[in-house]
């Protein structure tokens, strides 16, 4: 199992986070990203209920359906491919509430590896990894919402 869980207050205001986690388009802009792109728009809002993205971070591509989206609390995808095909992703879940001006954000990620074998030696790399990087993204996010 690859688990990640991220917790973090940032200093901004919830809606303006909320936005800048499902702008899928433009996760480019955070690093450790080479390329974001949203590929299909939602169903009522563009990054919203069936959208799909494409991310490429390293030699890792991602493509993923927005499988939940409850503006400006939550957000749920899956990774349904992946080259290389590392991981079989279960759940990705972003949480958001207000706390006196500032958002308190939950960031869960939960897959197996698809070669157990492999997995016992990679999945501990992987998980730390990915808490980095989704750590590094909300970081990203507040020190921009505060220039």
């Amino acid at each position: 199992m690859v688990d990640i869980e991220v917790k973090r207050t940032l200093n901004a205001p919830i809606d303006d986070v909320f936005e800048m986690l499902t702008d899928h388009g433009n996760y480019k802009q955070f690093r450790g990203i080479d390329d974001s792109e949203l590929l299909r728009e939602g169903d009522s809002e563009k990054n919203g209920l069936g959208a799909q993205r494409r991310i490429k971070a390293g030699p890792v591509t991602f493509f993923e359906d927005v499988t939940a989206f409850e503006r400006p609390t939550l957000f749920e995808y899956r990774i349904v491919k992946m080259n290389p095909p590392l991981l079989k992703h279960e759940l990705g879940r972003v949480e958001l509430s207000d706390n006196n001006g500032k958002t308190d954000v939950r960031w869960v990620s939960v897959s197996k590896m698809r070669l157990p074998l492999i997995g016992k030696f990679l999945a501990p790399r992987l998980a730390k990894d990915g808490h980095k990087g989704f750590d590094s993204i909300l970081r990203t996010i507040e020190k921009k919402l505060a220039a």
